[in-house]
């Protein structure tokens, strides 16, 4: 089984890369104090024999977003640049969701960015919003550190409090998007009468004027 994992090395990669190579792992990304690596089961328990610290990264292709959860191994949720352009903006740029191999890397960061794709919003263990020419996806997608390029379908920018259940049904049907549970439309609550006292003299706690208890006594 091959593992993707963080491993810790602080200042002593070599040792560690070494270990990698001897059991055909592959580094996917070095962050300076830390490598991003696809290494066998032998070769993990080897990393941890050495006494590196590890993090092992479990594949999660189910991307949440905006109350809905997306299935990117399902075909209805993969981009091409073909499918792309007919959703594409008047400037030709579209909307995606990118799924990434791990933690944004500066040199992913850069090659992103030298395609055009702009990072609108990260959504969480490793996914973010892009936007990005739509003739660019199928290029995009071909990039070592990039696990999947998903549309994102306009249902996904509905704010999910709007969802109710009539709206749900109205979305148009995709495979791959599971929607949320739909919100409850509020329940407005009656009117309740206001209290009314009726006293047909001084309430007990009010102050009783001294020449009237007088006038009383006599």
């Amino acid at each position: 089984m091959i593992n993707k994992v963080l491993i810790y090395t602080g200042k002593t990669q070599e040792q560690a890369v070494e270990i990698v190579d001897q059991h055909d792992g592959s580094v996917i990304a070095d962050y300076g104090t830390s490598l991003l690596v696809h290494i066998s089961d032998e070769g993990l328990q080897a990393v941890r024999d050495a006494g590196y610290r590890v993090r092992e990264l479990p594949e999660n292709p189910v991307v949440r977003a905006a109350g809905f959860s997306l299935d990117t191994t399902l075909p209805s949720a993969l981009s091409t640049s073909a499918a792309a352009a007919e959703m594409s903006l008047p400037s030709g740029r579209s909307h995606h969701i990118l799924r990434l191999a791990g933690p944004m890397h500066p040199d992913w960061k850069a090659q992103l960015e030298r395609e055009g794709v702009i990072i609108e919003q990260n959504l969480g263990e490793d996914n973010y919003l892009a936007s990005m020419d739509s003739a660019k996806v199928d290029e995009v997608a071909a990039f070592e550190f990039v696990e999947s390029v998903s549309p994102y379908f306009p249902a996904m920018k509905i704010n999910p409090s709007l969802l109710t259940s009539e709206i749900l049904e109205a979305l148009p049907d995709v495979a791959a998007l599971s929607p949320p549970e739909p919100q409850p439309a509020p329940v407005e609550e009656p009117e309740q009468p206001a209290n009314v006292i009726k006293s047909s003299g001084a309430l007990p706690d009010q102050p009783v004027d001294a020449e009237k208890r007088r006038a009383t006594c006599r």
